[in-house]
């Protein structure tokens, strides 16, 4: 009774549990990574951007050159949800995509390769994405239409936000660049992977997979079946005997 209960309530964990203890544990990585890039997108880029909307900014930065378009800024306060989410959307499909073929730090992989291991992530993330926005494509990170180069990536990235927050000064982008954007991204992309990986090899496999689980209850629809799809392209890759 409570096998069938999980496997209802929790069918992606339940469906990634099936596969053997290396099957699961990458799978799993991709499920935690999914979740641990959306959070350091939140603090590193939208927890900044967040607080050049609040009126109470410091006065220097509306005394600065930047101080008209901040006040324009201002305008987006308090930032809805929504928008909040779409920010960090765009930031995860351009991340993930300039990262194709990247490995994840020094994690024992041996079922995907590196790239195979990002489109993954990419595909459950634009699944997440896809349910809450309603739509069904895209599917792949291919589709996107972000550069694989880290450098047009950022460009892209911060021109999906004039488009998504309206404001659409050519300088928005500048003052994103200057006051963190470029720094962070710099950041993101030489050294986030590597630290996943770090707090993952310091982590024992009991408690990657106890997260994995917590994070599994929390996917649509859409993100189970990603991951019931990847499990299944595992159990066919598996050697024949």
């Amino acid at each position: 009774m409570v096998g069938w209960f999980h496997k209802v309530s929790n069918s992606a964990w339940h469906r990634i549990s099936s596969l053997n203890a290396q099957e699961s544990f990458e799978l799993s990585v991709i499920v935690l990574l999914h979740g641990y890039l959306r959070t350091a997108l939140r603090d590193e880029f939208f927890t900044p951007f967040e607080k050049l909307c609040d009126p109470r900014a410091p006065d220097s930065l509306l005394r600065g050159s930047f101080g008209p378009l901040l006040r324009e800024t201002q305008k987006l306060w308090p930032v809805d949800r929504e928008l909040k989410e779409r920010l960090i959307d765009e930031l995860e499909l351009g991340f993930l995509t300039s990262s194709i073929g990247k490995k994840i730090g020094a994690i024992r992989i041996e079922i995907f390769n590196a790239e195979a291991m990002i489109e993954g992530i990419g595909c459950l993330a634009l699944a997440e994405i896809n349910s809450r926005l309603g739509r069904d494509k895209p599917t792949v990170l291919s589709e996107t239409g972000y550069s694989e180069d880290p450098d047009k990536c950022m460009v892209q990235v911060i021109l999906s936000w004039m488009r998504l927050t309206g404001l659409q000064s050519a300088r928005f982008a500048s003052m994103l660049s200057m006051l963190f954007f470029e720094n962070q991204w710099r950041t993101l992309c030489s050294g986030f992977l590597d630290g996943f990986s770090i707090g993952v090899n310091r982590s024992d496999r009991e408690t990657i997979r106890a997260r994995a689980g917590q994070d599994c209850a929390q996917l649509s629809a859409m993100g189970t079946a990603i991951i019931s799809d990847l499990a299944d392209r595992i159990e066919r890759r598996r050697p024949t005997r």
